[in-house]
C-alpha cells in the first residue's frame, strides 16, 4: 500500500503512529508541537480513547481534565 492508502483512515493511521511511538509523523511541520512531545502524547491518547466505538469505554469530563 501506498503511504497516502495507509493514511486514508485519518483514526487507523494515528492509532498506528500512536502504538508504534511515531507520533512525530503526525505533526512532521509543527516546532511548537515537537517541542512538547509528551503533551502532543497526551492528546494523542485522550483523542483516541474518545473515539472508541463503544461508549462505556469513552472516559467522562472529569477523567480528561485530570490527564
Amino acid at each position: 500500500e501506498s503511504g497516502e492508502e495507509e493514511k486514508a483512515i485519518l483514526t487507523d493511521w494515528v492509532c498506528d503512529c500512536y502504538m508504534e511511538e511515531r507520533i512525530d509523523v503526525l505533526v512532521e511541520n509543527d516546532q511548537e508541537a515537537l517541542e512538547d512531545i509528551g503533551r502532543l502524547e497526551n492528546w494523542i491518547k485522550i483523542a483516541i480513547w474518545c473515539i472508541q466505538e463503544h461508549p462505556e469505554m469513552r472516559p467522562t469530563m472529569r477523567i480528561v481534565m485530570q490527564v
